[in-house]
């Protein structure tokens, strides 16, 4: 078994690789995180604390929880999912789409503008509104090609 102290060497190595490339810290009880911007860690000898740009969010995770680290690779799945998200948001003319996630929830994309598209997830800014979804690329089910609307 991998000693803690070793995790977090090995987790300090991979914040300072260049170019820093996106891992996953394995927790017990079957979490993880994905740690897409190394260089947003924080860590020391008992936590590491991790800043999300995408949602400004901080995980606080205890090195003594610490199961494993490994480099994150996409998988043909979700590689595959954002080149359909890609194909379809960017399609001439544009055609709404659904992305519809494993918990069930339904994200209706009328406008692509409303759609930005980022390594392991995707931010949907609603119509009219302030709020915003962040949906991981690994939690969508799958993107629905909706109809095309008349023209008004």
């Amino acid at each position: 078994m991998t000693e803690k102290k070793d995790l977090v060497k090995m987790i300090l190595e991979k914040k300072r690789r260049k170019p820093p490339l996106p891992f996953r810290i394995h927790l017990k009880g079957g979490a993880s995180h994905l740690i897409e911007e190394p260089e947003r860690l924080v860590v020391n000898d008992t936590r590491i604390i991790y800043f999300r740009l995408s949602d400004d969010h901080m995980i606080d995770i205890k090195c003594k929880d610490i199961v494993s680290v490994e480099d994150w690779k996409e998988s043909a799945q979700e590689r595959m999912m954002l080149e359909t998200i890609k194909t379809l948001k960017h399609r001439e003319p544009f055609t709404r789409f659904e992305i519809v996630m494993t918990s069930g929830d339904r994200y209706l994309i009328e406008n692509p503008d409303l759609l930005a598209i980022g390594k392991s997830e995707l931010a949907f800014y609603f119509p009219k509104s302030d709020r915003v979804a962040f949906l991981r690329l690994n939690q969508i089910a799958t993107v629905e090609q909706l109809e095309e609307r008349p023209a008004a």
